[in-house]
């Protein structure tokens, strides 16, 4: 209809500008054209459109992944950190492991910003404690408000971005790799600042981000390591997100920046010797003292076992779940991997009871005793110089009784087996007990000892092989 509209005459065609005139001419046109052009204008609209949104989605969906975005990549320095060839990495660190107050490490590591430090971590903890009042279930959603709140207080130390709770970021380069270094705790006032001293300045050369999270136990129970380390897990995600875990025992301190803290070669362990074991492993399956597992891994073992109270048992069996898992553990060679164990202020925990019937019972039960079945009441979260602290009252989980006995079977005159076997009826132990109780009382008069096939073997020996405790039952037929 708009063509109609326009004068006819050539002399108003001829007299208008060469620019008018075409458009004059287009739009007399055919109302066929007019529409392509209005397609065509869409289309170029939907493309731009499209790209925005794509753009945005793609923003969404890696932070929901845990990627970096592609803000954060034009924002961040474009070369990643090396993982090794890195200058002034120290093979041969000279330790001090003397006693240190915790205000002696913090100023060590931030020196003349100490002041400045301290205001904003009082000012973190009002932010923080403001979140976890807000959010009712916390555990599972508050880690981006966290983060989020915190990223603006951030401030330069060194070549490293410091966020209050330890978080610590390099600016130099792009970082391979974020690290959560969960550290069980109790009663060890004296051995973490030294840990901290020597270990954030090792990862600093080492150019990782990388995060201190002390998780306390706040009762007088037996000491659980291995559950406080499913809870440090578990709260650290709601911090931020992880490529990795290093489960780090608080009296063992590094030796080499070689020994590199990264997430390549995961599940690790991270310790070929110790001094005090003359720098070597006990055994060849140990995975104590420091280890470490990436969240696909935590997941696919069901973390660490709940059951262990006491010292003992829950590295060995971690070992046994990822060997039944099919993930083979990695381990430094000779000196990268030595370690320094702090000696003084040592107060060894009481072994577990249970420790040798858990381990071997660990496959029917690894599916139900880790993270699947954790359970503790809300934690105290607070943010410290060095680190983050959490503090938790954890308490015993219920256990398959069967669970917690053992059963030693003769095999061949001179052998015990031990295999795991359901607990056996009450009147099997009370026949148990008064056959051991019968050949302590023939050992005491300096009488025969046990007759064959175990001749070999005093009967309290044997109870001891199978387990510390009396109360197990033995079949000496």
């Amino acid at each position: 209809m708009l063509s109609t509209q326009l004068p006819t005459n050539k002399r108003h065609r001829s007299t208008l500008p060469t620019t008018t005139r075409k458009m004059s001419v287009f739009r007399r046109g055919s109302l066929p054209a007019m529409l392509f052009t209005l397609i065509g204008f869409s289309s170029v609209s939907l493309v731009f459109f499209g790209s925005f949104l794509n753009q945005h989605a793609t923003v969404k969906r890696q932070i929901v992944l845990g990627e970096p975005s592609s803000f954060i990549r034009r924002a961040a320095p474009g070369k990643v950190c090396p993982e090794l060839n890195i200058p002034n990495l120290i093979r041969n660190n000279t330790l001090d492991l003397s006693d240190i107050k915790m205000n002696q490490s913090e100023e060590h590591i931030f020196k003349g910003q100490q002041d400045q430090v301290d205001r904003f971590v009082m000012e973190g903890n009002g932010k923080l404690q403001t979140i976890l009042k807000k959010s009712r279930s916390y555990n599972a959603s508050v880690w981006e408000h966290i983060t989020e709140s915190l990223s603006p207080i951030a401030i330069e130390v060194g070549n490293y971005s410091y966020i209050p709770g330890g978080f610590w970021k390099p600016t130099t380069c792009l970082p391979r790799w974020k690290v959560a270094i969960i550290i069980p705790y109790r009663n060890r006032s004296y051995h973490l600042p030294i840990l901290l001293r020597y270990l954030t300045p090792m990862l600093q050369r080492q150019l990782l981000e990388f995060a201190f999270f002390v998780v306390h136990q706040d009762n007088r129970l037996e000491f659980n390591r291995a559950m406080l380390m499913n809870v440090g897990f578990a709260e650290s995600l709601n911090f931020s997100k992880w490529d990795c875990f290093i489960f780090h025992d608080v009296d063992h301190i590094p030796i080499s920046d070689f020994n590199y803290y990264g997430c390549s070669g995961m599940p690790r362990h991270f310790v070929s010797g110790v001094d005090k074991w003359k720098y070597k492993l006990p055994y060849a399956s140990f995975f104590g003292a420091v280890s470490g597992l990436t969240t696909d891994n935590m997941r696919s073992i069901n973390g660490f076992p709940n059951v262990y109270w006491g010292w003992g048992g829950e590295d060995d069996e971690l070992w046994e779940r990822c060997k039944a898992a099919q993930l083979p553990v990695s381990r430094p060679v000779g000196f990268p991997g030595y370690y320094h164990a702090i000696q003084h202020h040592h107060l060894r925990a009481k072994p577990a009871k249970e420790r040798f019937n858990l381990l071997r019972s660990f496959k029917p039960r690894s599916g139900r005793d880790g993270l699947s079945n954790l359970q503790y009441k809300r934690p105290v979260l607070e943010l410290h110089e060095l680190y983050t602290n959490i503090s938790v009252d954890i308490q015993k989980l219920h256990i398959d009784p069967r669970f917690l006995r053992q059963t030693a079977v003769r095999t061949k005159p001179g052998t015990v087996k031990k295999v795991y076997k359901p607990a056996n009826k009450s009147s099997k132990v009370q026949k148990t007990k008064a056959k051991l109780a019968k050949a302590a009382e023939s050992e005491s008069r300096n009488q025969t000892r046990v007759e064959t096939p175990l001749k070999r073997k005093r009967t309290s020996e044997l109870a001891m092989e199978v387990h510390e405790d009396l109360d197990v039952d033995l079949e000496v037929d």
